[in-house]
């Protein structure tokens, strides 16, 4: 996955926008401002009449038709400004990805702009757009390119902060802590199986040399386990 910062004077087009906002400030927000009156207008009523409200949790999506740039905008629910942390940001974020996944969208912008701690805020998306991204596929069967569901490649981050120096050490570290934990979780995932029948059979080898037998030599199951057994003490 490519993680990157974004600028307003270089527009990227991506296959959708994620905005989070905080209850009862969604009409303040910067994406808002500049949009067009009539569309502001009718997504913000579209929102409120589907009971979108900004609470934590909520992830509502909206079909832009090309109007903003995107063909799917997500508002993504924090809560009260009162109450915000970045760790609700980063549960959003990682709804935000499983939602992403489901309308098969690989690239996205998150618009962070109205929020009050462009670090923590960076460090929070990366890691939940990591975390929710997550897919544990190594035994699922092959299927054709139009029934496998696309993993994000390209995640672009607008903050308000004018130093991108100062984000993109946050941007590395974040995404290290959030392979690392993906990592752990696979080994979590993988099944206990493959690994000790591979052990099983090195164990079995070392029986028969060590026993003088032929390699084409059957060894019953439960005598081998017991031989096994009996080396390990």
């Amino acid at each position: 996955m490519n993680l990157r910062l974004a600028s307003l004077e270089k527009h990227e087009k991506t296959d959708a926008v994620a905005i989070p906002v905080f209850e009862k400030e969604i009409q303040d927000h910067p994406a808002f401002r500049k949009a067009e009156k009539s569309l502001a207008a009718l997504i913000l009523k579209t929102a409120a009449s589907e009971d979108f409200s900004a609470k934590r949790d909520q992830v509502w999506v909206f079909h832009t038709h090309q109007k903003l740039g995107t063909d799917r905008l997500l508002l993504l629910g924090l809560g009260p400004r009162a109450k915000y942390e970045p760790e609700l940001l980063r549960m959003a974020s990682g709804s935000a990805a499983r939602a992403l996944s489901k309308l098969r969208a690989t690239s996205v912008l998150f618009d962070l702009r109205a929020l009050p701690d462009s670090e923590a805020s960076v460090s929070a998306v990366v890691e939940g757009i990591l975390l929710g991204d997550y897919r544990y596929d190594r035994f699922r069967s092959a299927r054709s390119a139009d029934e496998e569901t696309p993993h994000l490649r390209d995640v672009l981050l607008l903050t308000s902060e004018p130093d991108a120096a100062k984000l993109k050490p946050i941007i590395r570290l974040s995404t290290k802590i959030a392979e690392a934990t993906n990592w752990a979780r696979d080994l979590v995932n993988e099944p206990g199986t493959p690994k000790s029948w591979r052990s099983k059979r090195a164990w079995r080898s070392r029986w028969e040399i060590a026993n003088g037998s032929p390699s084409s030599r059957w060894v019953s199951f439960w005598a081998w386990r017991r031989e096994v057994a009996r080396s390990r003490g």
